[in-house]
């Protein structure tokens, strides 16, 4: 079995020694998307564990690790865990900016409710809803949680066979809604 350390910001496979360094405040945000986004089917490619890329139903690209939509990924490639982890950070460095970016205040939310926001921006739920941008930097908070419900992909989310999204989004309304109770100064970033 591969011994993968993430501690102290580094990821080791002994398997094929991949090293990976992160920020600390990426390693915020990794179990939380890792929670939803899960690997594809596990193989075994000459004696290493990896897991398949996959095509998720009614989905575009096709996915590779934790989530990671990248146009070079193939249907037959696979990834072992220390490289979807360098993906997952990656991605995570490439994406924590524009949420910066596009939420006031996002670095004095309580960090349960900021995991939640990356984790539902990473996902493309949040980033998908100017209105709930809008109203989340207005401090409207519990009207950006609802809105943020209004999602056809979570509507339909049984029909569409993509139930795990329920949860998540969920979950994010819930953290939107619960910095109502909370003070921010509205236009501060």
């Amino acid at each position: 079995m591969e011994n993968q350390t993430a501690s102290s910001g580094m990821i080791m496979s002994d398997a094929n020694k991949n090293i990976n360094i992160q920020s600390a405040e990426v390693e915020d945000y990794m179990p939380i998307i890792k929670e939803y986004e899960s690997l594809g089917e596990k193989i075994i490619v000459n004696g290493v564990v990896k897991y398949k890329n996959y095509k998720g139903k009614g989905e575009e690209k096709i996915t590779s690790g934790y989530g990671s939509y990248r146009d070079e990924n193939k249907l037959e490639d696979s990834v072992t865990i220390a490289e979807a982890n360098a993906q997952l950070v990656e991605d995570i460095n490439e994406r924590l900016p524009k949420v910066k970016e596009n939420i006031k205040n996002f670095d004095k939310f309580p960090l349960d409710v900021r995991q939640d926001l990356v984790s539902s921006w990473f996902r493309g739920s949040l980033s998908g809803s100017p209105l709930t941008l809008k109203l989340i930097n207005a401090g409207e908070y519990e009207k950006a949680a609802k809105e943020f419900l209004k999602n056809k992909e979570y509507e339909n989310a049984v029909e569409l066979n993509r139930r795990g999204i329920i949860k998540r989004m969920n979950n994010t309304a819930k953290a939107i809604k619960s910095l109502s109770k909370q003070k921010f100064n509205k236009g501060d970033k």
